[in-house]
């Protein structure tokens, strides 16, 4: 079965002055907590805590020894009758094992235990949202198995649809840490997020069904504002969209669905019951009530869950789940008071991270739980091995640039630090005086028990144990190579402090996938000269490159050195650097921001707008300028592992993943990518130019062939335009890397090739119908028996009379046809008087009226013989014939082009902005 950790059982150690019994303690604190009118108060509010009566002092102390850790948690009664929480690290007695708490089984619409409270982890979807934050495919995976060792019930793997990255990472995530189950049982539930449209979630089963547990969360958002706006729909438009995709993700097979309406914090209730009671039974195993402006206040949120617990139909089916903005600094708050309310379900995020202010932090919302669940949510409880969350949120910390600040609640550098004297005086005295929880609880030891002072003598095991003790636990890989780095640092310092660990862990083990490494680099500087740098950088390959660059300092010079190698254009957004500790042999640590210059983008989940992403790097070492192009090599290779990184090499074996297969992977890819992009150019391009041609042609034929015949001017015209128009929205797209462009020129060729495939098969037709001999005289059928097919009776005398009326013989295609022949030429015995006036123009007719000539030399006595008539008919189909020759190369690289465009449309990474790329 399934477990989580609990809290654990209290051995009661009295000390020799205890003058009542047990019996008589718990008799006196259960009457006082029964005065405490939070207990049957009607209101919504979170209670607070009971106030134990001053009256009642026999015992001066009553120490909670916890079998969760070696600390003693106290609670001391004094002389006074004042009630005080401590913690003491008195106790020199080993840390007792792990003892968990019975966790319910996973049943997607209900929980046994009424107590228990799923936490819901967003960190890698909302929390990547944030600016900076970009993670690579392999810090997902990274981070989603930290989760999973942290006890999370789901994991919110990302937004699928939004790129084929973000796609290949949920489902590397769902086909390994969704299939990785404990010894306990417990394997977490993979979800993927979706907007409420059947291509999103489409994508999103795509990605989640390989785990074990899969879930689809789908949105729409449903407050006034939103509607009006954003979405311009009706209310009766959103409900019937999220009934139906709710419905249509079932269909896919999905068992878990979970729906939320966006901002339901400012939301109008009747319709919030509505929406929700439709999507129930549609299907949604749990609903998600999200305050996303972050705009409520706790005692609002806790009543809007309570509203909803009571008035939505068949909410008794389903679990309600909460997910608070920290706009106001409230997102604990809120989360809290929705659990109280009813919620079972918490989404929160490592560190508080997401959009704008970010979201509730899972250490808070947990470590809230499991200090006051008892005492005043009643009895709640979460599934979260506590004693891993300083290892995650320093792995958040490292891989997404966001640093957390120093007073952040359970995880601040200063969460367990006492400067002021009153503070310290009293922590030396008792912990529990001004600390509620101890640092062993969240993974973090407080001090060196053993003594131990690491310098360049001390040996691995010493390294590991103190590492242990700080929160990170690494394997023999990472602790070896860390191992170097430490004995390089001991030798240059007396004495390494805890500090100096940390960044060292974060320098060499929270590093992104190495496509670039810094091997050696030689700085010359000052105030005699340009600073220049000299930079040598391994590739994946091991293969050394060697650059040197001047600059305006020292690091300028290095930067522009490790550009002339990576050859990958970048701007730097940020840059900072600290002591981690005092003196001046302290170890540097810097940071950075880049911004690639080739348009590495992403959709966003909320607004589908493209989001420009932005990589960060960290280095750390004693020499500044080494720091500094350490955090700078680490960002671009954020950058080029975001670019480059599949999950095919994710989840294949050691021996497949090995530098060189991943080079050869990769040099594959990229030549067939070129390969591609060089047919699709090509054909693109010599479609523009038969378009130019097509136009010019219709555009000759409509001044020159005679308008009693005119067949395809208008066509040439046509399809020239729309080969001139949309092949160029393809070069657009392939040059400025616009994935908008990509897909209007995708669809685009789709409508080009329904319409010349209509023509060519005109033209085929024309052609294989008729066969008129190339002199027309010579065959032996007469018009009469063509006429009806395809040139009817009517359409052919409408041309014979024009000829007539018009004496038009002037016709561009009447030489190849024998129109001028047959029709315009001086008939066998009508004499020289039938000859014409003047060139190209006809004047048979004039010329009859005036000297007479016979009827048999008449121009209508011509027109009716049937050589005459066959080169007439011919002249039309002629005209098909030749457009033919257009029409049917047209029509193959039309879908070469579309071919081509349909591999490399997932290649195009920039969405929107593409105004001002293209010259």
């Amino acid at each position: 079965p399934d477990t989580v950790p609990s809290p654990p059982p209290a051995h009661y150690h009295l000390s020799p002055s205890v003058s009542l019994s047990l019996a008589q303690v718990s008799i006196a604190m259960a009457s006082s907590i029964l005065r405490s009118p939070n207990l049957t108060s009607p209101s919504l509010g979170v209670p607070s805590i009971p106030a134990f009566s001053s009256s009642f002092s026999p015992l001066s102390s009553l120490h909670l020894r916890s079998n969760h850790h070696r600390s003693v948690r106290s609670v001391s009664l004094s002389a006074a009758g004042k009630l005080r929480l401590s913690c003491s690290l008195s106790d020199s007695s080993p840390l007792p094992p792990y003892s968990p708490r019975r966790r319910p089984e996973y049943t997607p619409n209900r929980i046994s235990d009424p107590n228990y409270v799923r936490i819901f982890d967003t960190t890698l979807r909302d929390g990547e949202q944030s600016p900076g934050a970009t993670l690579t495919s392999k810090e997902k995976l990274d981070i989603a198995r930290q989760l999973a060792k942290l006890g999370v019930d789901i994991i919110e793997a990302g937004f699928p649809a939004a790129s084929k990255d973000d796609f290949e990472a949920v489902k590397t995530i769902a086909e390994t840490v969704g299939n990785t189950v404990d010894e306990n049982g417990y394997v977490p539930v993979i979800c993927g997020l979706s907007r409420c449209n059947k291509k999103d979630i489409e994508t999103a089963w795509e990605a989640v069904k390989y785990a074990t547990r899969p879930r689809i969360h789908t949105f729409i958002a449903t407050s006034d504002i939103h509607l009006k706006y954003k979405l311009k729909k009706s209310k009766e438009e959103v409900i019937e969209i999220a009934r139906n995709m709710v419905r249509f993700a079932r269909s896919l097979g999905c068992e878990d669905v979970e729906f939320s309406p966006e901002d339901a914090g400012r939301s109008e209730r009747e319709y919030l019951y509505e929406i929700l009671g439709e999507v129930i039974k549609a299907g949604a195993t749990t609903l998600n009530i999200p305050d996303t402006v972050g705009i409520t206040l706790p005692s609002e949120f806790g009543q809007l869950i309570a509203d909803i617990k009571a008035n939505t139909p068949g909410i008794q089916n389903v679990i309600i789940s909460t997910h608070c903005q920290n706009d106001l600094g409230l997102s604990t708050a809120n989360t809290l008071a929705g659990a109280h309310s009813g919620a079972r379900q918490v989404e929160v995020t490592i560190n508080g991270i997401g959009e704008r202010a970010g979201n509730a932090s899972l250490e808070e919302v947990v470590m809230a739980i499991k200090c006051r669940g008892d005492h005043v949510l009643g009895g709640l409880y979460t599934g979260i091995d506590t004693r891993h969350i300083v290892m995650t949120s320093k792995m958040v910390e490292e891989y997404t640039g966001m640093q957390t600040q120093p007073h952040k609640a359970i995880v601040g550098a200063n969460a367990f630090a006492h400067e002021s004297g009153i503070h310290q005086d009293g922590m030396l005295k008792h912990k529990g005086t001004y600390e509620i929880m101890c640092p062993e609880e969240i993974g973090l030891e407080r001090s060196n028990e053993a003594g131990i002072v690491l310098g360049k003598l001390s040996g691995r095991h010493a390294l590991r144990d103190r590492l242990n003790e700080l929160g990170y636990e690494l394997n023999d890989e990472q602790l070896r190579n860390l191992f170097w780095r430490f004995k390089s640092v001991a030798e240059q310092k007396k004495r390494v402090t805890d500090a100096d660990l940390i960044a060292l862990v974060s320098d060499e083990v929270f590093q992104p996938e190495a496509v670039w490494k810094l091997l050696d680099m030689q700085i010359t500087c000052g105030t005699l000269g340009l600073s220049t740098s000299t930079v040598k950088l391994a590739d994946s390959d091991g293969k050394e490159h060697v650059a040197c660059s001047v600059g305006t300092g020292p690091v300028d010079a290095a930067y522009k050195a490790v550009d002339l190698i990576v050859k990958e254009p970048a701007t730097l957004l940020e840059y900072s650097m600290n002591a981690v500790t005092e003196g001046i042999d302290a170890i540097a640590t810097t940071r950075v921001l880049i911004r690639g210059d080739n348009n590495y983008s992403s959709t966003n989940a909320v607004t589908g707008e493209s989001v420009q992403r932005t990589f960060s790097g960290a280095g750390a070492g004693m020499d500044i300028v080494v720091s500094s192009v350490k955090a700078y090599v680490g960002a671009l290779n954020k950058m080029l592992s975001f670019k480059e990184h599949s999950s095919t090499t994710l989840s294949k074996t050691p021996l497949e993943t090995n530098k060189g297969f991943h080079a050869l992977e990769v040099l594959r890819n990229s030549k067939m990518s070129e390969v591609q992009s060089g047919l699709f150019t090509m054909s693109t391009i010599i479609l523009i130019c038969i378009g130019l041609s097509m136009m010019g042609t219709g555009l000759y034929q409509k001044s020159t062939v005679s308008p009693c015949i005119q067949e395809t001017p208008g066509q040439f015209v046509f399809l020239g335009w729309i080969l001139l128009l949309i092949p160029q929205i393809g070069l657009y797209g392939i040059c400025c890397r616009s994935k908008r462009l990509f897909v209007y020129f995708f669809y685009g060729m789709v409508v080009v090739i329904l319409i010349v495939t209509g023509y060519s098969i005109k033209c085929f037709v024309y052609n294989t119908t008729f066969g008129i001999a190339k002199n027309p005289a010579e065959d032996h059928r007469t018009v009469n028996q063509l006429l009806g097919r395809l040139v009817s009776p009517e359409k052919f005398r409408r041309v014979t009379t024009c000829i007539v009326h018009t004496h038009d013989c002037n016709f561009n295609a009447s030489k190849n046809s024998n129109v001028w022949r047959y029709c315009c030429a001086q008939p066998v015995g009508c004499g020289d008087e039938t000859m014409f006036d003047k060139p190209g123009e006809w004047s048979w007719k004039q010329q009859y009226q005036q000297n007479q000539v016979p009827e048999e030399c008449s121009y209508d006595y011509c027109l009716s013989c049937r050589g005459c008539q066959l080169s007439i008919l011919k002249a039309i189909v002629h005209q098909w014939k030749y457009l033919s020759m257009f029409s049917y190369p047209t029509l193959v690289l039309s879908c070469i082009s579309l071919a081509m465009a349909w591999f490399l449309k997932e290649t195009i990474n920039q969405v929107d902005d593409y105004r001002g790329s293209y010259s």
